[in-house]
């Protein structure tokens, strides 16, 4: 690796040094001379480059817009689990269990389509869901109705809606959109991160400590990726005929489990969106723990197993760095919503008062003093939350009393 640097310009010295911080820390602590890296890893290392250079400029404000096609298989077990949650009160007693079943297992068969909303501008930002459930459990045979779910944060004032159960919850304060939503965990956009600030898998790539070539197989050329970042094993491929500025990568693939199972990101389709190359469509798809990976036999690997979960996820339309209508960020419960105030409900676990938590029925809620508030900065990182660990608890186990019919349904209907 040093000897191919070395013949490398000082500006791509800095580059590699500025953009992998643990490449660069590995050969520092590798003080004895090493071989030349292979030609075919050289290249993999330049469409890294190109992957992470296209996630350098920080992005102050965007718009995206996603369709999203759900796919999800099912265990009999699990649809036992199913049925035995849902037996009292939502099963009429009447229901045959081996028609329940059925009606399960055919709903697990479809793909579930929805959309997904992303935009963000300064200290607001906006996130929306929307796609079918799988199965009303208290009418196997209706068609079912929609599950919808959003986030609102303009300035000081946070809202999170459910249209399904009529209901809101109001907050004062700024909190990262990721401890809001499922949706949304494990990073400040969760899953739809790739899109934008790239999340944890520029992370990965960005703190590269090494890679090697470990197959050839069809027409993808596969290395495996040390990392600052991989607690296990993982892999990119590419194809050596497309443009690195255009397709960079083809796979990403994830070995979390101990005992096998992993985490393919498929990149179908790149786009350049205002100067910013991004995928146009991914698919995500996740093995359980009990299936074997070898990245030499990926496509025998795609044919024999089927996916736990998988997610494919299309642009419809992504801006960086555009002028967004103010109005998007705002929200006005509409009239009949049970609408919830936060705050109130902390107040009243920390005091341990008795009283009803019940929200208020109507959207005039006074608003917030924002003169002290600091601003919500969203480039880059997520905002740290404000409350302490013990509010955040208490407000959990609020929003589940408060919330209780809409989680349920959620829970039931295995949506993501």
């Amino acid at each position: 690796m040093r000897r191919v640097l070395s013949h490398r310009s000082a500006k791509c010295a800095v580059h590699v040094a500025l953009t992998f911080p643990g490449l660069v820390a590995a050969q520092v602590a590798d003080a004895a001379p090493g071989p030349a890296l292979e030609p075919a890893a050289s290249e993999a290392l330049r469409r890294v480059y190109a992957w992470v250079d296209s996630y350098q400029a920080p992005v102050e404000s965007a718009y995206l817009e996603l369709r999203q096609t759900l796919t999800e298989t099912i265990a009999g077990p699990e649809i036992d689990r199913l049925i035995h949650e849902t037996e009292d009160p939502y099963l009429p007693r009447s229901q045959s269990r081996s028609e329940l079943r059925r009606a399960i297992q055919q709903a697990f068969e479809r793909p579930i389509q929805g959309e997904v909303l992303i935009a963000f501008d300064g200290r607001r930002y906006m996130y929306q869901r929307t796609q079918p459930y799988r199965i009303n459990f208290s009418d196997p045979g209706a068609v079912p109705g929609l599950s919808t779910e959003a986030i609102y944060q303009d300035g000081a004032v946070n809202w999170h809606v459910y249209d399904e159960t009529e209901s809101a919850v109001r907050r004062t304060g700024t909190v990262p959109p990721g401890d809001l939503s499922p949706s949304l965990a494990g990073g400040r956009w969760g899953r739809y991160d790739i899109f934008l600030g790239g999340g944890g898998l520029v992370d990965l790539l960005r703190n590269l400590t090494g890679l090697a070539p470990v197959a050839a197989e069809g027409g993808l050329e596969w290395h495996r990726l040390q990392s600052e970042d991989a607690a296990s094993p993982a892999y990119i491929s590419y194809d050596p005929r497309a443009d690195l500025q255009r397709q960079p990568l083809r796979d990403l693939v994830l070995l979390p489990f101990t005992g096998g199972g992993c985490r393919i990101f498929h990149f179908q389709e790149w786009g350049t969106y205002d100067g910013r190359l991004r995928p146009a469509c991914v698919v995500f798809s996740e093995y359980p723990p009990d299936v074997a990976y070898d990245p030499r036999a990926h496509a025998q690997f795609l044919r024999a197993n089927r996916p736990s979960m998988s997610m494919e996820l299309s642009v419809v339309r992504l801006e960086f760095d555009a002028e967004l209508d103010p109005s998007i960020f705002a929200y006005t419960p509409p009239s009949g919503y049970q609408v919830t105030d936060f705050d109130e409900m902390s107040r009243r676990l920390a005091t341990g008062s008795s009283s009803a938590l019940g929200g208020e029925s109507s959207a005039a809620l006074p608003g917030p003093d924002e003169s002290d508030r600091p601003p919500l900065e969203m480039p880059r990182a997520a905002p740290q939350g404000i409350a302490p660990l013990a509010a955040v608890i208490g407000a959990i186990l609020a929003l589940i009393a408060l919330c209780a019919v809409h989680i349920v349904t959620r829970a039931r209907s295995k949506i993501r």
